[in-house]
């Protein structure tokens, strides 16, 4: 079995607190290649596994280098997640410029999550 994107809606007790908008109403698709390691990530994250947290990093790193089974419509989704991983993992800069080629690649939606996260990184 094979799933293209992974969708989530904000109300959902499936949708992690990590991905969550404040005051948005909306529905997450991710490109489930993407979102497995995302996943991964922020499991071993709340555990504090540092070197799995760290390898499920790069591998999320290295699934959107190649675009393994991302969609061109869905590539902007796979780095707003590759920024919030960073994020949580303390690389505010790579961070920013995650969410900057996100929102680049959006070609400027007004809906874009990536921009409301670059807005809020501190």
């Amino acid at each position: 079995m094979f799933v293209d994107s992974v969708r989530l809606t904000v109300n959902s007790s499936l949708t992690p607190d990590e991905l969550s908008m404040e005051g948005g109403n909306i529905t997450y698709l991710f490109p489930s290649t993407a979102y497995a390691y995302f996943f991964s990530f922020l499991s071993h994250h709340h555990l504090n596994n540092v070197r799995q947290c760290q390898d499920s990093l790069e591998g999320l790193e290295l699934v959107i280098a190649e675009r393994y089974l991302i969609p061109n419509w869905n590539t902007e989704d796979a780095y707003t997640l590759l920024g919030i991983a960073l994020e949580l993992h303390g690389d505010k800069e790579s961070a920013r410029q995650a969410f900057l080629q996100s929102v680049e690649i959006s070609e400027g939606e007004s809906h874009n999550f990536a921009t409301w996260r670059l807005l809020s990184l501190n």
